[in-house]
């Protein structure tokens, strides 16, 4: 038996960070099953679809990962009526992940391995390879549902290095198991079925119910310009933080903010007593949150996907900028 390893990944904006997702993990995975819709989570912005346009127009990276890439685009005001009986960003956010599903279950058989993941969630290749031949699920034993990844933290670029410390993301499923909870989703209600996807968005909040891999990979989030990061915290999953009247002053999403806070690795949605958002004034300014970790000037140690450091002429220079600065 030559197990398979099939990578779900919802694509938001990020297009390089799915080539970057797609070149570190082509060699040692089967397939990379990606599902985009034609709006934002807010579900009143148009967005192009960006990776079945690189499989129409060939412009995928390598041909190998065209031969891999299966693209699903969705509209949300058309599938929100099967899922969603009260739209909200939270709904998008986990029928675009739960829609994965029914692509995965078209391809794969149930002794085969679900990486669940975001884009910008990277499974080590390494790991990969462990788990296709170390199969950690027994359907004869009382093998955990999932395994639970934790991942090295960059955030904002490779200048902010945070360590090893996420573990509200990646997971590793069997496909036997998908199969038996979600297959029969097309015969549910719309509220069972909303149910459904949101107790599988779930699994990714819920880091300590079943055991894990430590050292399993790489969370690279919110890279980019900061005019580019605004754009998505005001579009997709996090926007449920930054529109939110209750907690979030006016200006939160200021680009010249964004690029402070971007600069000195500190925290964007800590607001303070009053909803005020901390300025970002520099690495002393009081008022602002350290993220836990390290401000990286230079990558000699860095632990990074072989791709974006054998390669950095590939990527946006954004994702290096910071990195010599004072």
């Amino acid at each position: 038996l030559r197990r398979r390893v099939w990578d779900l990944i919802p694509l938001g904006l990020e297009l390089d960070m799915l080539w970057l997702h797609t070149m570190t993990l082509e060699s040692v995975v089967d397939g990379f099953l990606v599902m985009e819709a034609t709006t934002t989570h807010t579900g009143d912005v148009r967005k192009p679809a960006f990776a079945r346009d690189a499989l129409a127009n060939g412009t995928v990276p390598t041909a190998a990962i065209a031969r891999k890439l299966r693209v699903r685009v969705i509209d949300f005001a058309e599938e929100r009526r099967r899922f969603c009986p009260n739209p909200h960003i939270r709904c998008y956010e986990a029928l675009q992940r739960f829609l994965l599903l029914d692509m995965l279950f078209e391809v794969a058989g149930p002794d085969d391995i679900a990486l669940v993941n975001d884009v910008d969630e990277f499974v080590r290749p390494s790991v990969v390879t462990m788990l296709r031949q170390c199969y950690p699920f027994d359907a004869y034993s009382h093998s955990p549902p999932y395994l639970s990844l934790r991942l090295s933290l960059f955030k904002f670029g490779v200048h902010c290095d945070h360590g090893a410390i996420f573990d509200l993301g990646a997971r590793v499923f069997s496909v036997g198991t998908l199969m038996a909870r979600y297959s029969g989703h097309a015969r549910a209600t719309r509220t069972e079925r909303e149910a459904m996807s949101v107790a599988f968005t779930n699994t990714r909040s819920r880091p300590t119910v079943v055991p894990g891999i430590e050292h399993a990979g790489w969370h690279l989030t919110s890279f980019g310009a900061a005019n580019h990061l605004a754009i998505k915290l005001r579009t997709f999953l996090h926007s449920n933080i930054f529109n939110s009247r209750e907690r979030v002053a006016k200006g939160s999403l200021d680009v010249p903010r964004l690029e402070r806070c971007i600069r000195w690795c500190l925290d964007l949605d800590k607001p303070s007593v009053g909803g005020v958002m901390p300025p970002c004034n520099g690495r002393e300014d009081r008022a602002s949150r350290h993220l836990p970790g390290i401000r990286r000037t230079n990558l000699a140690s860095a632990d990074l996907p072989g791709p974006l450091l054998h390669h950095r002429s590939r990527w946006p220079t954004s994702w290096f900028r910071f990195l010599d600065a004072p």
